[in-house]
């Protein structure tokens, strides 16, 4: 009996530190690979459409330009069903936090649809490229996405875990996630030269159906503690409320640094994705590259951003004991840094050395939505990341000036979209500091944690 009761504290401590976890790498990596098939997908139909006789594509810039433009609407469209997603989700989260692991399988099921949709897709091969993307805009938008699906995970681990650990049970997260994007980029690009569109929604397919089945397993029931209930209420009145988190008036400036927090999440978010859009369509132009030799890049990006993770979570936060706003500022930095140097590129090794300066990038989200969450209360944590959530509603006009500034520039000036991070990071640096100024205040006070 003794025996059993040390093996059921083991497992119980195991299935304490593994929850989300597997269920996110499964569903990314399978997200990255299907991300990149429609692309490529994207691009061998429109070429169809400037060479009807089909063969090599010898209109390929006219193809770029017309999936650069169909991503500006696309991007823009899927961004405010996302923000609907996470607008919901976070007071229902609030009010019955055990609704967590059900909301955490619609962002999968989404994209499940959507690839049979991409799948039919190709087998119907006259349909127009238009359906792919609305496809992809309503049932991944609606659904939440990957971003909807990492804010329901973080809203779980604020009920799950202390603000002494929540930090780093976060940086890991971002880790698992950034660790995910490698695997799905580098396999993605093999996926599409070896196994093809057919073969390659299916191996999504699976990747999504093992997610849910371990998930189901993994993740269990959030344990409501009575502090952590909310008043019954409907679903639209706690909407509403989302922003009393914002408006709420707080002592020692707590109220400041979530606003600041919610002001530069938007900012830090937008401008990776900004690039992604664009990113595939500029080095094709550049360097020549193809999907296998973008999959491979991709893949090395997302190991630097891994270790950028963990040297920010368990190098410079748990050893050093850094303040998080000291570690975003370090990491807005270098990200400033890099965004000038990709303007002076001419080699394709020069894109691997530039990358290793955007390490801290994953760090950067995962330091500040650890900041906010220690400046509210335990049943506000779900608010917060419908907050979070309803800022990314400004990305959409991020998303669309780095389609157009590329789509305009191709044939002079191709890079120039980075003058757009360079805009957007440079403030980032300065509001890290302030919310530097503000955390060695509470923290004397000893109010907050590190």
């Amino acid at each position: 009996m003794e025996n059993q009761c040390l093996l059921d504290g083991k497992s119980k401590s195991w299935r304490y530190k593994i929850t989300v976890e597997p269920t996110l790498l499964l569903y990314t990596v399978g997200a990255t690979i299907s991300q990149n098939l429609q692309l490529n997908l994207l691009l061998d139909k429109s070429c169809r459409v400037y060479n009807v006789e089909g063969g090599f594509c010898e209109t390929e810039m006219n193809s770029e330009v017309t999936v650069s433009q169909i991503n500006t609407w696309k991007l823009f469209f899927s961004t405010i069903f996302v923000v609907f997603f996470t607008s919901l989700t976070g007071p229902i989260i609030d009010k019955n936090p055990k609704t967590i692991p059900f909301i955490l399988m619609i962002p999968i099921l989404g994209q499940l649809f959507n690839d049979i949709g991409n799948y039919f897709s190709v087998y119907f091969w006259s349909w127009h490229i238009w359906v792919n993307c609305v496809l992809d805009a309503v049932l991944v938008g609606f659904t939440g996405s990957t971003f909807g699906f990492t804010l329901v995970c973080l809203s779980y681990l604020s009920y799950t875990s202390s603000t002494q650990e929540r930090t780093v049970r976060i940086g890991f997260l971002y880790f698992c996630l950034a660790f995910a994007l490698s695997l799905g980029y580098f396999c993605s690009g093999y996926v599409v030269q070896w196994l093809g569109y057919y073969y390659g929604f299916g191996l999504c397919w699976f990747l999504y159906v093992s997610a849910i089945l371990i998930g189901m397993r993994t993740i269990e029931d959030v344990d409501i503690s009575p502090e952590k209930q909310t008043e019954d209420v409907t679903i639209f009145q706690t909407i509403q409320q989302n922003f009393t988190v914002l408006t709420k008036e707080r002592e020692n400036s707590k109220q400041t640094v979530i606003i600041l927090c919610l002001f530069v999440f938007p900012l830090v978010l937008g401008y990776p994705v900004g690039e992604l859009s664009v990113l595939y369509l500029f080095l094709r132009r550049r360097f020549a590259w193809d999907a296998t030799e973008y999959g491979v890049y991709m893949s090395f990006k997302m190991i630097v951003k891994s270790c950028g993770a963990l040297l920010c979570t368990e190098i410079l936060k748990r050893r050093l004991r850094l303040h998080d706003a000291t570690i975003g500022a370090i990491g807005c930095a270098l990200q400033l840094t890099m965004s000038i140097f990709w303007l002076m590129i001419y080699y394709s090794w020069q894109v691997y050395a530039v990358t290793i300066m955007g390490a801290f990038e994953i760090g950067i989200v995962a330091v500040l939505t650890s900041l906010a969450s220690k400046c509210v209360k335990p049943h506000e944590y779900g608010r917060l990341s419908s907050l979070f959530g309803f800022t990314h509603i400004i990305t959409p006009v991020v998303y669309p000036l780095y389609n157009m500034v590329y789509e305009s520039s191709i044939y002079t000036f191709p890079s120039s979209f980075f003058l757009i991070t360079i805009s957007l990071t440079a403030p980032c640096v300065l509001i890290f500091c302030i919310l530097r100024y503000f955390g060695e205040k509470m923290r004397e006070k000893e109010l907050l944690p590190e």
